[in-house]
């Protein structure tokens, strides 16, 4: 099967303090034919300065999430597109493959709170 190029697309608000753990989850990931785009959305601290060391980074002036994804997906040249938080982890290392292999048009992951407390142990199992 081809390998399709994929494209990682993260909508990030003053993240700096998160981001980096997120884009190392993706750096290190065995499927080499994907690209990663980050869409500084109406940052005024380090995010950015900390994405450019990692991925391609754009900009919108307003925290504006629909038009920061929207900005991402228009310059994305993946076949796939995929939308992440800039507070998710890949902990799945064939997930590229999966992505590359599926036809699905749209999907979901299973999520995992970063704290167990009670409130996001019921967002969680609700999302999930």
């Amino acid at each position: 099967m081809k390998e399709r190029k994929i494209s990682f697309l993260i909508a990030a608000h003053n993240e700096g303090k998160i981001i980096s753990k997120s884009l190392d989850s993706l750096l290190n990931l065995p499927y080499k034919n994907y690209e990663v785009i980050v869409v500084c959305n109406g940052c005024k601290d380090s995010t950015e300065k900390i994405a450019v060391k990692y991925a391609k980074v754009m900009s919108v002036k307003e925290a504006n999430l629909p038009a920061a994804r929207n900005l991402g997906a228009k310059h994305a040249k993946g076949e796939k597109l995929v939308f992440l938080d800039a507070d998710t982890r890949l902990d799945d290392r064939d997930i590229l493959n999966k992505i590359n292999k599926s036809d699905a048009v749209m999907g979901t992951c299973f999520g995992r709170p970063n704290s167990f407390t009670f409130m996001n142990r019921s967002y969680f199992v609700f999302k999930n």
